[in-house]
């Protein structure tokens, strides 16, 4: 079977004719049978995948009617990698072919001319010839024949010699990458091992080096012919070559335009080209847009500006396809058989899919026995995972920063990290854990996945609820102080107000203030929670991929001043063997008291005391399923007494295989929270069996009930709205009308840990991609600063000292402001130098001497090239500066003058092990 996945978006008018041709190809010969090519058969049923973000027009009818499969995309979710890998896992096919929603094939033969080259097992990726639409003006015309994509010869493209393929220019380099999703194909085994990186611009150039990188051959089959081509307005122009400078800046380290100065003369240029393409080959074409080239040159620019130390060194070359079985290590605050929330629920559920599916798993947990000292870590299996537990009583010595920081802890993390070797860490909650496990885990080359279970990133008591029950609508800063210590409350909101006009001065004031200096504590534990906000943005930001239940957790947190909403992707949380809730239904019934459910932890934010005061009196049976400990905690003794004499009645604890019973003695199941749940698992259970729930109008419920089919709502925290509810459903009891729950479908552990495994091996490819050198700067030999001596600027990239004189030039440079922040002074790093020597100079000695802000960093004696051109790299170890820097290079050495041509100078900051 063959899969076309096409992307959609308001397309209606250029799907139509695309999905009519598609269906008209001939994948058989013409007297019916199979095409065969060495490989499996074409003949088989053609599928269509379409990934439809919510539109305006027809596109989803007219998707439809040509029968393919529709896939929604939640709004705002579209992501160009992505969601093509989630149309991918849906599809059957064994070879994959993407497309663009506005191409159009040329010939009935089309799909089979672009798979046909796939019959080569070494070949990963084709892709056909774009061809212009009827009307294209002259600068369209010219980009799309100046491309690979549309010459008129075939191309085979591989990585023969690694070395040399490493010291290619970056415009070399990028020559090479030729796939395109407009029109590629892909086998499936291939996709299974390389799945394309998540990216909001550029998938396919990522995956093309990837691809070529890991040893595959490209292919360009020119006889895979569509019509495509775009007429971009100024403003599409520029935000084009912006995203385009971006990706070369973060995957080759050299945007194409660097300077202002740059921009001007290559948009010059280009506007002179265009002139003369349309004189000489197009003279009936239009101009094209008026200053299309300088916003295209301003948009380059920019976006190289905007990419500034964000360039990364791949050094493990070649790359390897991601691994078949994954070691996944699962971080989080608490695991069972001591702690059975939701969380820990949902993590359990997931690990136990992901062991079935033949990954290995181990789980790194927080434990709160007694019986070990404080951070010990031991090793326990349970339900044949391995389980590695640390003690932490929650003995917070260094008052709240330890609540986010603790050097204990990373030191358990790192001996853990040691036995287990990750490909992968999903960190499922770091609550009286440590954000500095991120790092710590990527260091160690491991990719980094997060779920946001709750508030707690932005919110130290984790529900985003004040002690007095009332809820905040995100973090209030410094007022955040005295929601933690339960005091003066209703300051809370004026000191949220304050902290923000005193932003830029408040690290001063905390330092500084009479008053807080003759208070140690109460200072450390403001600067604590001032630095909070800051250390999870960054914690979340070195996160490769972030995941939310629900939209509505994934807007809250995206909200925050410093977040990226956009990073954030909505994976709902699996279920653990829905199918053993098939046979619990509902049956409308008459008679008797209403009986009402309550399942789960039996805390306070959880609402049972309300729903105890809201049912006294009426006519129901309450029961209430869930860890009871009157006898150790406070809330459950109170809220014991209050249930005294009433209907309600404690179950304690259960486990899954008790759930359907219990649910099939149950009319309802009430949840109600008083903070705004996101995802809750009992809420999917109860979707699962068709047992209606009662649910406040509040965070994640809103998305996933829906009101007279699945339960009703009521008012928050309010207990008269929801007696009055618990009232409601009583009368319709009487009346024999009482919802009859209807079984849904909902995902499976199973469904989630498939797609977490594409995404995960996105992220360890990436992880790999980039190895684990960030570039802090570079420059080429030319775009030197200030020269001294006598000197020449060779080709497009060399620098030549001469040694008739003394010579030197110098690169400086100042570091972005978000890399100042990072870098401690005197943190090591490699300045790399890359001489070039050309084959035939005979004896001609190149060397110099290297100097970092003043300090002599190495010499290099003379070296002397054989008979082909070479390029020799240098390294000196050096201390960072934050600051102003400066690198000198100079042709002597110990007195001596050489000749010292200069390809590539850079900086390199080295993960530390």
């Amino acid at each position: 079977m063959l899969s076309v996945i096409i992307p959609v978006y308001d397309g209606a008018a250029t799907l139509e004719p695309l999905l009519a041709a598609l269906r008209a190809q001939e994948l058989c010969s013409p007297g019916g049978e199979a095409r065969e090519w060495g490989g499996p058969s074409l003949g088989e049923p053609l599928e269509i995948v379409v990934p439809l973000t919510p539109s305006r027009d027809a596109s989803r009818e007219v998707a439809e009617r040509y029968g393919a499969r529709v896939l929604e995309v939640l709004p705002g979710e579209f992501d160009h990698g992505e969601t093509r890998n989630r149309a991918a896992l849906a599809s059957r096919g064994e070879f994959l072919v993407f497309l663009s929603q506005d191409t159009l094939p040329v010939d009935r033969d089309f799909l089979w001319q672009l798979v046909a080259p796939l019959a080569d097992p070494a070949v990963f990726g084709v892709t056909g010839r774009m061809l212009p639409r009827e009307g294209a003006s002259a600068p369209t015309l010219r980009s799309l024949f100046e491309e690979t994509a549309s010459q008129e010869h075939a191309r085979r493209i591989a990585i023969e010699d690694f070395e040399a393929y490493r010291g290619l220019h970056a415009s070399e380099r990028r020559a090479l990458y030729v796939y395109n999703n407009v029109c590629g194909a892909m086998p499936r085994r291939v996709w299974e091992r390389l799945p394309f990186p998540r990216a909001r611009f550029g998938e396919d150039l990522r995956w093309a080096r990837r691809a070529l990188e890991a040893g595959g051959a490209l292919v360009y089959e020119p006889r895979a012919r569509v019509v495509h081509s775009h007429e971009p307005n100024r403003r599409e122009a520029y935000a084009r070559a912006w995203e385009d400078a971006r990706l070369l800046a973060e995957e080759l380290g050299r945007p194409p335009l660097r300077t202002l100065r740059e921009a001007l003369l290559w948009a010059l240029r280009e506007r002179r080209a265009d002139a003369r393409y349309r004189r000489i080959y197009a003279p009936t074409a239009r101009r094209g847009a008026l200053g299309r080239r300088f916003v295209e040159a301003l948009g380059a620019w920019r976006g190289a500006r905007a990419a500034r130390g964000s360039g990364r060194a791949s050094e493990e070359l070649p790359l390897r396809f991601a691994p078949a079985k994954l070691r996944i290590l699962h971080v989080v605050h608490g695991f069972p058989p001591e702690s059975r929330a939701g969380t820990e629920l949902a993590c359990l559920a997931l690990a136990r899919a992901q062991r079935a599916a033949g990954h290995e798993v181990a789980i790194f947990a927080r434990s709160e026995t007694a019986a070990r000292p404080e951070f010990e870590v031991w090793r326990e299996d349970w339900e044949e995972l391995p389980v590695w537990r640390m003690a932490h009583r929650l003995q917070y010595a260094g008052g709240i920063a330890d609540t986010y920081r603790l050097k204990a802890v990373d030191r358990a993390f790192q001996a853990v990290l040691g036995h287990v070797g990750p490909d992968v860490v999903h960190f499922q909650h770091l609550l009286h854990l440590s954000t500095t496990l991120v790092p710590i885990a990527s260091r160690a080359g491991a990719a980094t996945v997060a779920t946001l279970h709750d508030y707690w990133p932005i919110c130290p008591r984790v529900q985003l609820l004040r002690p007095d029950g009332r809820r905040c609508g995100g973090s209030q800063r410094l007022g955040c102080y005295l929601c933690v210590k339960n005091r003066w409350l209703p300051l809370v909101g004026l000191a949220r107000r304050a902290s923000a006009l005193l932003e830029r001065s408040l690290p001063r004031l905390l330092e500084r203030s009479p008053l807080l200096r003759s208070r140690e504590r109460m200072a450390k534990d403001l600067r604590a929670l001032y630095r909070r906000s800051r250390a999870m943005r960054r914690t979340f930001a070195g996160v490769d991929w972030i995941l939310s239940p629900s939209r509505y957790l994934k807007r809250v947190v995206g909200g925050e001043r410093g977040w990226e909403a956009e990073a954030i992707r909505v994976v709902e949380n699996g279920l653990d063997a829905p199918e053993r809730f098939a046979g619990v239904r509902v049956g409308a019934r008459s008679g008797g008291p209403l009986r009402i459910g309550f399942l789960g932890s039996l805390v306070e934010h959880k609402g049972p005391a309300q729903l105890v005061r809201a049912a006294r009196g009426l006519a129901v049976e309450l029961h209430l399923h869930g860890r009871f400990e009157p006898e150790r905690f406070a809330f459950p003794a109170a809220l014991a007494r209050d249930a005294a004499g009433s209907a309600a009645r404690f179950h304690g604890a259960y486990d899954g295989a008790q759930l359907p019973e219990i649910l099939r003695s149950l009319d309802l199941v009430a949840m109600p929270s008083l903070w705004a749940e996101n995802s809750p698992v009992v809420l999917q259970e109860c979707a699962a069996a068709g047992v209606p729930v009662l649910v406040p109008r509040l965070g994640g419920f809103v998305e996933k009930v829906r009101e007279g089919r699945d339960g009703w709502f009521f008012r928050a925290g309010s207990v008269r709205s929801l007696r009055q509810a618990l009232a409601a459903r009583i009368a319709e009891l009487e009346n024999g009308v009482l919802l009859r729950g209807t079984p849904r479908a909902v995902a499976s552990a199973e469904d989630q840990a498939r797609w977490l495994e594409v995404g995960y091996r996105a992220a360890w490819l990436q992880r790999r991609a980039e190895s684990s050198s960030r570039v802090l700067f570079e420059r080429w030999g030319r775009d030197m600063d200030e020269v001294l001596g006598e000197h020449e600027v060779q080709g497009r990239d060399y620098l030549l000292l001469r040694p008739a004189h003394a010579g030197a030039c110098v690169y400086a440079w100042d570091y972005p402001r978000e890399l100042r922040d990072e870098i401690e002074r005197g943190e090591p790093a490699e300045l790399e130098l890359e001489l070039m020597l050309f084959g035939g100079e005979g004896l001609v000695p190149v060397g110099g001497a290297v100097f970092f802000n003043g300090t002599l960093c190495g010499e290099i004696d003379p070296q002397i090239a054989g008979e082909r051109d070479q390029i020799r790299s240098f390294r000196f170890p050096i201390a960072l500066n934050g600051g102003r820097n400066a690198l000198r290079i100079e042709n002597s050495v110990r007195g001596q003058r050489y000749f010292t041509r200069i390809r590539r100078v850079r900086v390199v900051q080295k993960a530390q092990p």
